[in-house]
């Protein structure tokens, strides 16, 4: 496993999918955070994977993998992924007015200072050994999230995947090779 500890902190793994940041960003397992977890679970509040900011866009990313055995993507994907885009956002914004300091309040007044937010949906799908696949599995749901985001006021929202690359996400993505072999997309 991919020791964490001793990595730059603009390396994250989440679910098995490791992420590396442009060294300038901020980023963080927004779900990790305590701030999150308590009105997560008091409330029921649903919160993306991670948050990211560049300086001036706040990036919400939520990291989905369906390659596991009995995985099988829900059809209201896209409405998750936005509940969880606008507690997210909420949260950030709550906790920006805290007097208390930490770590999540600091992130919080950093993000307040972003000109643009950006969803992204991050899946790994199964491809059945053919990447060539991934884009046109994907395809369904990029209008789908659009549209989400537009509902949110959001700047952009992109689709990304680990199998193929596009220029509109500033980030790596890879999978974790301690985990690959947990996955059935490929066999």
């Amino acid at each position: 496993m991919v020791d964490l500890m001793s990595q730059p902190k603009n390396i994250l793994n989440v679910d098995g999918t490791i992420f590396e940041f442009p060294k300038h960003w901020r980023v963080s397992i927004f779900d990790e955070w305590e701030q999150f977890k308590r009105p997560a679970s008091e409330l029921h509040l649903k919160g993306c994977d991670i948050v990211a900011f560049d300086g001036e866009t706040l990036w919400l990313i939520e990291v989905k993998d369906y390659t596991y055995l009995d995985a099988s993507i829900p059809k209201d994907l896209t409405q998750i992924v936005g509940q969880k885009a606008a507690g997210t956002m909420a949260l950030l914004y709550a906790l920006e007015r805290r007097e208390a300091e930490s770590h999540a309040v600091e992130f919080a007044r950093a993000c307040s200072q972003t000109t643009r937010i950006n969803l992204v949906l991050h899946i790994e799908v199964k491809d059945g050994g053919r990447k060539e696949h991934v884009p046109t599995l994907l395809a369904p749901f990029k209008n789908k999230l659009s549209s989400v985001g537009r509902s949110l006021g959001l700047a952009k929202s992109l689709i990304s995947s680990s199998a193929v690359s596009s220029s509109n996400i500033p980030w790596d993505a890879r999978r974790d090779p301690q985990t690959r072999g947990l996955h059935s997309d490929r066999r």
